[in-house]
Order: structure tokens, then sequence, then C-alpha cells
């Protein structure tokens, strides 16, 4: 279902976008708070750069493997946060959502 790979790398891609521009709504969104320029290069770098080539480089190339890939990862950080839920006792609403998100986005991807 390539229109589903389209939309689980658009919108990985816009993420990357703003966490790149805008790194301290990204910090917000993910209730964290960078408190240093090395801080904020952090959250350029990770929820910026990094979204933002996990999306990019599959739409651009059309290639399946990196539609797949960007999912694995997606399914990778849901991996993380729940085990997080549990071991960490961090089963906020929060945590669930972004949990059920980020499960979606890896859906998207993979399908």
């Amino acid at each position: 279902m390539m229109w589903l790979n389209m939309i689980g790398a658009a919108g990985t891609a816009v993420l990357g976008f703003l966490g790149l521009i805008f790194p301290d709504r990204a910090a917000n969104l993910v209730n964290l708070r960078a408190v240093t320029p090395a801080g904020m290069s952090e959250f350029r770098g990770t929820y910026g750069g990094l979204f933002l080539a996990m999306g990019v480089i599959p739409l651009i190339s059309r290639n399946p493997g990196f539609f797949a890939f960007a999912g694995i990862l997606w399914a990778g950080i849901a991996v993380g946060r729940a085990i997080s839920i549990f071991a960490d006792r961090a089963g906020t609403r929060a945590n669930w959502g972004a949990l059920a998100f980020e499960a979606v986005m890896a859906f998207a991807l993979l399908a």
C-alpha cells in the first residue's frame, strides 16, 4: 500500500522539519527541555535532522526498502517506549498516546 507508505514518510518528514526549525516545540512535544545550546543541538539533530532524513529519503527514492527501514525505526521507538511504560512505570496518558502514534507510523511505513 504505497499510499500509506507515502503518508507515513511525509508525516515523518514534516515532524523532522518542524524539529529542525522549532526545536523548542519539539522539546515541549516530548515533555523535555533543552537548557543548554548543546541540548538545543540535540533536539535539532535528533528530532530534526534524523526524522527529516527518515522521511525524505523514502519519499525521494520511492524504494520500498527505505520505507520499510523507516517503519522498523518507528517500531523500535514504539518498543522502547512500551518497555519504558512498564519498566519505569511511565504509563501516563501522554506516553500511551505517543506509543499509539509510533505504532501507527510504523504500520503506515511497513504496510
